[in-house]
């Protein structure tokens, strides 16, 4: 688990400072790869692995789909720690991430047309 973790951070900070070369690049000189498909790509993708490990870490405590009180008892949370609440919800909504905005397939024939020249 520590491993993984570990690789999400690399990853993470990698993808810092890719938007930051995107944002240097299109501030100084017009864009000559396709960096803002990379991103999006790349940051949907970390974005869902980050989400599914929460959820593993939670285990069972992540099983409550919704953050709100439960409907038969409106006195009553779902049981485990209030971080924990919603986190199923969000983890299923962004997995929409990699088709808004262009889906990754779209994104990545982007890539390899502009890298190919085709």
């Amino acid at each position: 688990f520590s491993g993984r973790m570990a690789e999400l951070q690399v990853e993470l900070e990698t993808l810092e400072f890719l938007t930051l070369s995107a944002l240097y690049e299109t501030r100084e000189q017009p864009a000559t790869r396709p960096v803002g498909s990379v991103l999006k790509i790349r940051g949907s993708e970390l974005q869902q692995r980050l989400l599914e490990m929460t959820a593993e870490a939670l285990g069972d405590d992540a099983l409550p789909f919704y953050p709100e009180p439960w409907v038969d008892c409106p006195n009553a949370y779902p049981p485990g720690p209030d971080y924990a609440r919603g986190v199923m919800a969000e983890l299923y909504y962004r997995r929409a991430t990699t088709i808004y905005g262009g889906s990754n397939e779209i994104q990545r024939n982007i890539i390899s047309k502009q890298i190919l020249g085709l």
